[in-house]
């Protein structure tokens, strides 16, 4: 997986990227542990891909075209990223506390998140974002994609999982 969202990167990049480079470098040399399970990973696990019912529980999961097989890990960390929280990273999904959501996912899932794994799948969520908002501001500078929203998004959520793998690396 990192090295797709590296390539990924690297063929849309527009400019220099020195906080992604450093995070990809920094995830190389601190390899997570080895997965407690292999499961199916959504890949894109975040509030705006559920559908909720009127009782307000989960009644659907939308948008599957980057599932795969990988370490559970993975969705949690992507549901927890600043993009999808609170302004202020406490909320996550914007719906209810970090560790509260850390629990609720330990008890669904029967694992234990050892923090240290979490927060390398944290920081390669950076690195996966910033491969999605490269291709996004490549394909409008092509011409590809004349969507005004799109580049908006790519130029403030890349500036937003910059800050974020700065301070997941302690640099911020």
């Amino acid at each position: 997986q990192l090295d797709f969202w590296e390539a990924m990167v690297e063929a849309n990049r527009l400019g220099p990227q020195p906080v992604t480079v450093a995070t990809i470098r920094h995830l190389r040399r601190n390899p997570p542990p080895p997965a407690q399970k292999i499961a199916l990973v959504h890949g894109d696990y975040r509030t705006g891909n559920f559908l909720f019912g009127p009782d307000g529980r989960v009644h659907a999961v939308l948008d599957w075209e980057m599932a795969h097989l990988g370490d559970p890990l993975e969705d949690l960390a992507y549901s927890l990223t600043r993009q999808y929280a609170s302004a202020n990273g406490r909320l996550a999904g914007n719906l209810a506390p970090v560790d509260q959501a850390i629990a609720w996912w330990e008890a669904a899932s029967g694992l234990t998140v050892d923090p240290e794994a979490l927060r390398w799948w944290r920081l390669f969520t950076t690195v996966k974002f910033q491969g999605l908002w490269a291709s996004g501001a490549a394909g409008w500078q092509s011409g590809g994609n004349n969507d005004l929203v799109l580049i908006a998004a790519s130029w403030s959520c890349g500036a937003t999982h910059e800050r974020e793998a700065l301070e997941l690396m302690g640099r911020a």
